[in-house]
């Protein structure tokens, strides 16, 4: 064995060690920001099927997604506060009153963080069978914040 040639073997299996780590962290670093861009989608999803869920009657699957959902998604307040919608009209017609009244007002105190209510993208029976619920669930002062333009 030539001299150094030990000294060469060890020196080059420390290189192959650091580019190892190296591309270990670069492909932990990538996946990272993809898996943020998942849960976003997963609870986007959700919503959908809960939503899906009420239009075709299965509210209690609508319910369980729809809460979920709306758990996942408190940084959209659009979308946190559709998942709400959807869910008071799903929790009415189970008959849960309490889990009813709840959503409806997480409408309200969502809209008094960011006022998206008035400019949901909501089918209009759904905006109707929402605001019937919800005059009869909220105080008078909570449907007054949600009817302002």
């Amino acid at each position: 064995m030539p001299r150094g040639f030990a000294v060469s073997i060890v020196l080059m299996k420390n290189s192959l060690r650091s580019m190892a780590a190296a591309v270990v962290i670069t492909l932990i670093s990538a996946a990272v920001p993809s898996h943020a861009a998942t849960v976003n989608d997963f609870y986007k999803s959700l919503l959908k099927r809960g939503v899906e869920h009420v239009n075709s009657g299965n509210f209690e699957a609508a319910a369980s997604e729809l809460k979920l959902a709306s758990f996942g998604l408190l940084d959209s307040i659009p979308l946190y506060e559709t998942a709400q919608i959807y869910l008071t009209i799903a929790a009415q017609h189970l008959g849960r009153e309490p889990q009813a009244r709840a959503a409806a007002t997480h409408v309200v105190a969502a809209d008094r963080i960011e006022a998206h209510y008035a400019k949901l993208d909501l089918p209009e029976k759904t905006r109707k069978e929402f605001e019937t619920i919800a005059q009869k669930m909220l105080t008078d002062v909570q449907w007054k914040m949600l009817e302002k333009p």
